[in-house]
């Protein structure tokens, strides 16, 4: 209806009158299909939904073989979640256009809503002959969402392949790519794919956005960093390339350019909190603290229940050797997000410093329980305990670890807890079978009791387990 100017939505309206006035004395007029189409367009605009389906109905009688109005019925009733009934329009249809595109394409849609994808398949294929360009990309497109519901993503990625094909303007194709090659996990024929887009079209920023999705995960990350840039280059408001360009920079430990690239995206696209908290970590990580939380604080302006954003601000007054106030908002992350190990070791930090060692304790706690496959939790715990002079509890939360995580480290601050209680001879023992086993990690012991590196029982088992290289 948008298109008609203002002269035609009122003729429609008193066409749509007029039949209301016919139909109740049973004596319908015939009208031309194209004013069917819009009379029903009027009704469904109007919520006039039981009119509109006696229009469509009536149409229908009157053009027998109209696909333009089974196709209307259809999704008309589809629009209101009357599937059954939408089917059998549909298969009405299918009567006298049987390989007709659109009702093929609407036939599997209803089949697919309905759990049955298979059959849907086999309307598709009995479509794809007669479809053209256009069509053809539309059908694997739906092609590819019926792969991915049956949890077949290989075969959703080649569907999504000739959609592209057919057209590379399809948006929703490209949305769908990515998805797909992860699932899949065919990075590789995603590259070659999209470069080959990029063949036909250098422009085409959804190209080079999926690109460097692909590449990112080969773990190619410059080659990933350059596509992502191509592509708010193209589209300056491509806000998942920027995102992802800073994140690469950040790991590389280019945190320069990842602040140029946060800074941009700020500028071509809008302030966000995430953004801004990405630019607070550019500037900590150059040790440029305080201008990282005036971004920190702008950030909570925008968002003010984000966990990562107070854990970063409490690792700035850490910096700032301001305990208190640390505690304070790493408290405030672990109330937001109990689910980080780290918001819990960082508080367990500033309590130590603090002097507070039964929270310093109960932090330390509360992380390796949150993450008890994650060996560093348990070291900080039964270290914490070790240089508090509780060697035995350290010894204990150590043993507990080796039910959650196998790691060479527990063994080596196992012996240094031994070394400390004065179980000298069976720390020794244990040395020696540690060594022979993992010798590289020995260095924890050193971390926990480095008077060790002058001891001679110690150094002459070290000599006699050091590998040759």
């Amino acid at each position: 209806m948008e298109h008609l100017n203002s002269n035609q939505k009122m003729y429609i309206r008193q066409l749509v009158s007029r039949y209301e006035a016919m139909s109740q004395k049973e004596t319908v007029s015939f009208q031309e299909e194209t004013v069917f189409l819009q009379m029903i367009d009027f009704c469904h605009t109007a919520n006039k939904n039981r009119l509109a389906l006696r229009i469509a109905d009536d149409a229908i009688a009157q053009h027998p073989f109209s696909v333009n109005l089974y196709l209307k019925k259809a999704y008309f009733l589809l629009d209101r979640h009357k599937i059954e009934e939408s089917l059998v329009t549909v298969e009405q249809a299918e009567l006298f256009a049987p390989q007709h595109f659109q009702i093929g394409l609407l036939h599997a849609r209803l089949l697919a809503l309905k759990g049955q994808h298979k059959k849907a398949l086999v309307v598709l294929s009995d479509i794809k002959i007669n479809a053209t360009t256009e069509e053809g990309s539309n059908l694997y497109l739906l092609e590819a969402q019926l792969y991915e519901d049956l949890g077949q993503y290989s075969k959703m990625f080649d569907a999504l392949r000739k959609s592209l094909s057919l057209n590379c303007s399809n948006t929703e194709g490209y949305e769908k790519m990515i998805w797909a090659t992860e699932y899949s996990q065919r990075y590789a024929e995603s590259v070659k794919f999209h470069n080959r887009l990029l063949d036909r079209d250098a422009y085409n920023w959804r190209a080079w956005l999926n690109l460097g999705f692909a590449q990112e995960a080969l773990e190619n990350y410059n080659e990933a960093i350059e596509a992502f840039e191509y592509a708010f280059a193209i589209d300056e408001r491509c806000r998942a390339a920027y995102m992802e360009a800073g994140e690469l920079h950040m790991l590389l430990g280019d945190y320069q350019r990842a602040q140029i690239v946060y800074e941009n995206a700020i500028f071509n696209t809008s302030e966000d909190a995430l953004i801004l908290q990405k630019l607070g970590l550019c500037y900590e990580k150059q040790d440029n603290p305080h201008t990282a939380m005036h971004f920190y604080q702008r950030a909570l302006e925008l968002n003010a229940n984000d966990s990562e954003t107070y854990f970063r601000i409490g690792e700035c007054y850490m910096t700032f050797g301001k305990w208190h106030r640390a505690i304070e908002v790493f408290e405030r992350a672990t109330v937001i997000n109990n689910r980080k190990e780290d918001y819990y070791v960082r508080l367990a930090d500033a309590y130590w410093r603090t002097e507070q060692f039964g929270k310093a304790l109960s932090s330390f706690r509360k992380a390796a329980l949150t993450a008890p496959e994650d060996i560093n939790c348990w070291l900080r715990y039964a270290g914490f305990l070790y240089s508090v002079g509780q060697e035995k509890k350290a010894l204990q939360v150590l043993q507990d670890a080796q039910n959650y995580v196998f790691d060479a480290q527990i063994e080596y601050c196992q012996i240094a807890c031994l070394m400390s209680l004065g179980r000298r001879s069976e720390a020794l023992y244990r040395l020696s079978e540690a060594l022979a086993e993992d010798f590289d990690k020995h260095t924890a012991l050193l971390n926990w009791r480095p008077d060790l590196a002058e001891n001679s029982d110690f150094q002459n088992l070290i000599n006699d387990y050091k590998p040759y290289r």
